[in-house]
C-alpha cells in the first residue's frame, strides 16, 4: 500500500514538474524578453509602461535586433530610417513625446541606418514615435493601428463612417494584418505586465 502511494506521489510530482517545464518553455518561446534595462529606461523617459514596449517589440521583431523587413523597417521596433529621422527632428523642435531629452548626437542626418540596429537607439526612437501617435490620436488601439499601417492611412480610416463612428476610434479595422497586430499586442501586454512587476 505504501509503495502504491509513493509511486502515485512521485508520479504527481513528475507531472507537475513536466507541466511547469512546458509552461516555462511556452513563455520563453512565445513571450521572450531581452533588453529589459533598455525597455525600462525608455518607458521612464517617455512615460509609457514597459509592458507596452515589450509587447510591440515581440510582435514587430520577436526581439531580433538584426531583422529588416521587406519595406526597410529596421531592428527591434521595426523603424523605417525616414521615420527615425522625422521622430528625432520632432523632438529637437520640442514636439513629440513629453519630457524627452533625446540627444541628436546618436541619430542625425548623416547617421547611417546601422545605428537603428543598436537596441537602445531603436527602442528609444520606436517608443518616442509610438507615444507621439498615442498623444496625436488619443486612443491606444488607434495608435497601434497607426504604428502598423501608417499615420495617414489611419487618419483616412477615421474619416470614413464605415470604419469609425466618431472620427476618434475605430469600429472596424479594414486591414486584417493591422487588426491581427492590435490583437497580438494587446494579448502580449497581459503576459508582459506580469514580467515587469
Amino acid at each position: 500500500m505504501k509503495k502504491v502511494v509513493l509511486i502515485s506521489v512521485l508520479g504527481a510530482i513528475v507531472v507537475i514538474i513536466f507541466v511547469g517545464f512546458l509552461i516555462f518553455s511556452y513563455n520563453k518561446i512565445f513571450y521572450p524578453l531581452k533588453y529589459e534595462e533598455e525597455i525600462v529606461s525608455a518607458s521612464k523617459e517617455f512615460n509609457v509602461s514597459p509592458e507596452i514596449i515589450a509587447s510591440i517589440i515581440n510582435v514587430e521583431s520577436r526581439f531580433n535586433e538584426k531583422v529588416v523587413s521587406n519595406k526597410g523597417a529596421v531592428g527591434l521596433m521595426q523603424i523605417l530610417p525616414s521615420t527615425a529621422s522625422w521622430t528625432v527632428q520632432q523632438l529637437s523642435g520640442g514636439k513629440g513625446a513629453k519630457n524627452s531629452e533625446l540627444e541628436l548626437s546618436f541619430y542625425n542626418e548623416t547617421t547611417k541606418e546601422g545605428e537603428l540596429f543598436d537596441p537602445m537607439t531603436n527602442i528609444r526612437i520606436g517608443t518616442c514615435y509610438f507615444v507621439y501617435l498615442l498623444n496625436k490620436f488619443g486612443d491606444f488601439d488607434v495608435a497601434l493601428c497607426a504604428y502598423n499601417a501608417g499615420e495617414g492611412v489611419v487618419r483616412n480610416w477615421l474619416g470614413k463612417s464605415e470604419y469609425s463612428n466618431n472620427g476618434k476610434t475605430l469600429s472596424k479595422i479594414p486591414y486584417s494584418e493591422t487588426k491581427n497586430y492590435v490583437e497580438k499586442v494587446n494579448r502580449n501586454i497581459k503576459v508582459y505586465s506580469k514580467k515587469f512587476k
